[in-house]
């Protein structure tokens, strides 16, 4: 039998915001990717507002920020991710969101990286290299950035296509070029988490 609850503002999971990507006039949302987010102790919910005006009040609610892959940037995934930066909202940018984390220096790719398994060169010291190291990621994007401002370069891919950033000042900015939903490995998943847990006194 169903009982009634009353509403906590004291949650004891992390809310995680998943920036909208449409397919076709449906919004969507990786499976594996929210998987990852749930398995790692958060609780996922999708940001479908683009109305610039509205996203401060869905934004508030956000412990943490996933700015997935997809094919195109528009407005309200540039405010987020600037809302995102300015707050110190822990964010985790994949493929598409890496790129506009930094779209300044957005190209295209020289090198085919389409649908290919290859090696990243880890830089010590940072996130990525404490996680994961030197390691084979996937890879299907078309676009690459090739320099960085308020971000650090904390991977390569062997042939030089910028593989991840790590911002300067944030706990935990970070963007990678590949898919870490579709791998096994859970690292970067419970790591962002983590840094999404609101400390209490």
């Amino acid at each position: 039998m169903l009982k009634k609850v009353e509403k906590s503002i004291f949650l004891t999971k992390p809310i995680i915001g998943i920036v909208k990507r449409g397919v076709d006039d449906i919004y969507k949302v990786n499976k594996s990717l929210a998987g990852k987010l749930i398995k790692s102790g958060a609780i996922p919910i999708l940001i479908l507002s683009d109305n610039i005006d509205d996203l401060d009040e869905v934004l508030k609610l956000c412990d943490g920020i996933v700015m997935p892959g997809g094919k195109d940037i528009y407005d309200y995934d540039r405010y987020i991710c600037k809302y995102a930066t300015y707050n110190d909202i822990p964010l985790l940018g994949i493929c598409l969101g890496m790129q506009i984390m930094n779209e300044k220096y957005l190209e295209k790719t020289k090198e085919n990286h389409q649908n290919v398994m290859h090696k990243i060169i880890t830089k010590e010291g940072t996130i990525i290299n404490k996680l994961i190291g030197n390691t084979y990621v996937n890879s299907r994007h078309e676009e690459c950035i090739t320099d960085v401002d308020d971000y650090i370069i904390s991977a390569y891919s062997e042939d030089g296509v910028i593989e991840a950033i790590e911002h300067k000042n944030n706990k935990f900015n970070v963007g990678v070029q590949w898919h870490p939903e579709d791998l096994t490995d859970d690292s970067l998943f419970i790591e962002f988490v983590k840094s999404c847990i609101k400390k209490t006194k």
